[in-house]
């Protein structure tokens, strides 16, 4: 796998690099930004509660002063709060979410419901730091906590008696994934909106890659045929300043000495013709002067360079001597 990704053309290595670069930064972003989303939601949650909860106490105030127990019951004022829904109905219509009121740890009214959808009057409150801090050190607690299986933002404050003893629990809270629910449309904006960003910035890298590497792939295609001996190829990017321009300029003196080679080679060639040729001419034309052949002469198309060679050679022939 490894060999077949070294294979690849430059500009292909180079585009998938910035292609996964951008998508590994999109995801990065995405990720960040979900994440302090959600912690943002938490917190504005969480603090929602403090809210919720002076809203409850209003409504409670509103049917006495004064919280009383006496045995399983507990009253405000007057007024019997067991399996009266009104209150925490009325903290629901106003500031949404959930409200409890336990008499001790028992839910006497409630809106939290069981998987059932009935109302969960008469189940306890778990044991653990939501009932340590409120019922037995009779401090609030804020924080989240599971009720009845589900995971809630939380607020709970203790119910005292006029002795100032804890006699109860007033609580508020909001589930977590009603939370995440109102954040889903901007974290799913958000993802889009990434989404769309990394394939215009891919668009972009890719066609820009595109651009840049072309005078290389055709550099390229130069090279191979110069390395053919096709001297006639046309060297492209040479008026480039860059370093593109620099290697076109480099491959064009290449191209210029390779001409020059092939021109050597077949001004070479050529006096190897001429002398191959001259040579035969004049082995001939001695060989007949040798027999007594006086009308011995060199053809016309001699080598004019070795002329002076074959009257010398002729003129030191037998006949001549005679």
């Amino acid at each position: 796998m490894f060999t077949r990704i070294r294979n690849l053309p430059l500009a292909t290595k180079t585009t998938a690099l910035t292609i996964c670069a951008l998508l590994l930064l999109a995801v990065s972003t995405f990720v960040v930004s979900d994440n302090a989303v959600t912690t943002e939601a938490a917190r504005t949650a969480s603090e929602r509660q403090e809210t919720n909860m002076r809203v409850a106490w209003s409504v409670l105030r509103n049917h006495g002063a004064e919280f009383r127990r006496d045995g399983d019951k507990l009253y405000v004022g007057d007024k019997l709060l067991n399996n009266w829904s009104d209150p925490v109905d009325e903290v629901k219509t106003l500031v949404g979410g959930t409200a409890t009121v336990f008499a001790g740890d028992m839910r006497v009214t409630t809106n939290v419901t069981k998987p059932d959808g009935s109302r969960a009057v008469g189940t306890p409150l778990a044991p653990g730091a939501t009932y340590d801090a409120v019922l037995k050190e009779g401090k609030p607690y804020r924080g989240e906590a599971e009720i009845l299986g589900k995971w809630f933002y939380t607020a709970y404050d203790p119910i005292k008696n006029a002795a100032g003893e804890t006699i109860g629990v007033l609580y508020v809270g909001i589930p977590k994934e009603d939370v995440v629910a109102s954040i889903g449309d901007l974290r799913r904006s958000m993802a889009i909106a990434g989404l769309l960003i990394a394939m215009a910035a891919t668009a972009l890298c890719f066609l820009v890659n595109r651009a840049m590497f072309r005078p290389l792939g055709q550099m390229d295609k130069a090279m191979q045929r110069l390395a053919a001996g096709e001297t006639s190829v046309d060297i492209p990017a040479r008026d480039r300043a860059d370093e593109i321009g620099r290697m076109a300029a480099a491959l064009e003196v290449f191209r210029q000495a390779t001409i020059a080679k092939q021109a050597a080679e077949a001004s070479n060639a050529e006096a190897q013709a001429d002398r191959a040729k001259a040579m035969d001419a004049l082995g001939e034309a001695l060989t007949g002067l040798s027999d007594g052949d006086l009308t011995v002469e060199l053809a016309r198309d001699f080598p004019r360079d070795y002329a002076a060679l074959a009257h010398t050679s002729t003129a030191r022939s037998p006949s001549s001597a005679s």
